[in-house]
């Protein structure tokens, strides 16, 4: 009967640790990630974000936008020019996501709340303090969501990766 009782309060004591885990994980993959790019270093980032994924991600979100906005229209090109354009413009977008996913301006956004020019990064994190809401979607994926007035949020996506999260997506509202 004794070792009934134990197997039973360890089994009980292992499903609330899960539980607990389970709620708790997401708030704690965004707490590490800030504290992780407080002070940036290459291997940890490594662990906790998919640069790969993040750089797709972004770049996909910002060729939709343009060829809406080249193809609209509102945009006033149309034929040649506009695949042109469409073409040069998305060439040069592939730089310029690499070159603006660096660990400082991930720590402005979520500081911040979005990515700003390298001159104002220090000023805009001492002066705003920003709110995060957490969603998840399923047992493998959280999105953190910037809490503000606006319709569409900038959002984070996060996917699990063995007990660990990984940041694998960024979506901002584009207009």
């Amino acid at each position: 009967m004794r070792k009934l009782n134990l197997t039973a309060a360890f089994l009980g004591f292992l499903l609330v640790t899960v539980i607990a885990w389970y709620y708790a994980s997401p708030y704690l993959a965004l707490n590490n990630l800030k504290e992780t790019l407080a002070e940036p270093n290459s291997e940890e980032l490594a662990e906790q974000i998919d640069f790969d994924s993040v750089r797709n991600s972004l770049k996909s979100q910002l060729r939709a936008n343009l060829a809406e906005e080249l193809f609209s229209e509102d945009g006033g090109a149309d034929g040649a020019f506009a695949a042109l354009g469409s073409m040069f413009a998305m060439t040069l977008l592939d730089g310029l996501v690499d070159n603006l996913l660096t660990p400082e301006s991930l720590v402005t956004l979520i500081n911040v709340g979005q990515i700003l020019p390298a001159g104002d990064q220090e000023e805009n994190i001492a002066n705003k303090d920003v709110d995060w809401s957490i969603e998840r979607d399923g047992v493998n994926k959280f999105i953190a969501k910037l809490e503000s007035d606006s319709q569409e949020d900038t959002k984070l996506v996060f996917k699990r990766s063995g007990l660990d999260w990984k940041l694998s997506e960024i979506h901002f509202p584009i207009n």
